[in-house]
């Protein structure tokens, strides 16, 4: 055991494991916060004149990797981490219960070799965190970005100027769904408070915007995103060409030109979600959805 050990386990207590879904950003995340640990140990009094010395060499050693560059090769893409890498880490870290259970399925994940294995990880991965979760607020966030039309009946009633019914939201629907769906769907939106149910068991929007903490904003906005990629592939059959619009193009940019083209589409979509405010006489519910990824690896 080096003498820095103690500091690397003391930065894995500090970091919460479920903000993270990648093994690579963890580690990234856990060798920073175990050299600003070490730097505030060796400014203090207790240092006196020795001095810790922090590399990936010493960092690879604390998690059980020996005294080699495994781990920096891991974290410039150089070296895959597998599910046995991950388990090293889980014995060198002292994970057990939850931690590591959440640990391992997350390196499971990433090494899963095609999307439906890849899928089945993910929903795993899912069913442990949310088990896990404390706040029944953050539980019922997961469920809502697990449906996709959960947020889709939020928008549709915030669009209505009377109550409408569950009946008349299935009515308006493009994608087919049934009356218990709706129903629960509901009233999942009212316990959120996004909604607010009428005598009569109609709904009428409330204009509460979405408020998620730490543990909800990274792993759910990503179900969110492949549920919502999962509808845009039906309604290139399901919805009238006249009424969509979808477009893509595989092209080759500069690398320092990528952060210019990411602020303009989120310039694009923040003026698109203006219109929302603009205008009262919204009438339509729309999904608007923009992926821009590489193919290639850095070079």
């Amino acid at each position: 055991m080096t003498a820095t050990f103690k500091f690397t386990l003391q930065a894995s207590e500090q970091l919460s494991l479920t903000e993270f879904l990648s093994c690579k950003d963890y580690l990234a995340q856990l060798y920073k916060t175990s050299q600003t640990l070490i730097k505030d140990f060796n400014k203090s009094p207790q240092a006196g004149k020795s001095r810790l010395k922090y590399s990936y060499l010493v960092f690879a050693e604390d998690l059980g990797f020996g005294h080699t560059n495994v781990l920096r090769l891991v974290l410039i893409g150089e070296r895959p981490f597998s599910v046995k890498a991950a388990e090293k880490v889980a014995s060198a870290l002292k994970m057990t219960g939850f931690a590591k259970k959440y640990w391992l399925q997350l390196a499971t994940y990433e090494q899963a070799k095609d999307a439906s294995e890849r899928d089945a990880a993910f929903a795993d991965l899912m069913k442990t965190r949310t088990q896990k979760l404390a706040k029944k607020l953050d539980k019922k966030l997961i469920g809502y970005f697990s449906a996709w039309f959960n947020p889709v009946i939020r928008e549709l009633i915030e669009c209505q100027s009377k109550p409408v019914s569950a009946e008349e939201i299935q009515n308006r629907l493009s994608f087919p769904l049934r009356l218990d769906e709706i129903k629960k769907s509901l009233q999942l939106l009212s316990d959120l408070g996004f909604i607010k149910q009428t005598a009569s068991e109609t709904y009428l929007g409330t204009g509460v915007q979405i408020s998620t903490g730490r543990e909800v904003d990274h792993i759910d906005i990503v179900l969110y995103h492949q549920k919502m990629m999962e509808m845009a592939k039906e309604s290139m059959t399901r919805i009238e060409e006249h009424r969509r619009d979808i477009q893509a193009a595989t092209i080759g940019i500069p690398k320092h030109y990528v952060p210019i083209l990411k602020e303009r589409i989120q310039q694009w979509v923040a003026e698109a979600m203006a219109i929302d405010r603009i205008t009262k006489e919204n009438d339509e519910v729309y999904q608007l959805n923009i992926q821009l990824f590489p193919f290639t690896k850095e070079g």
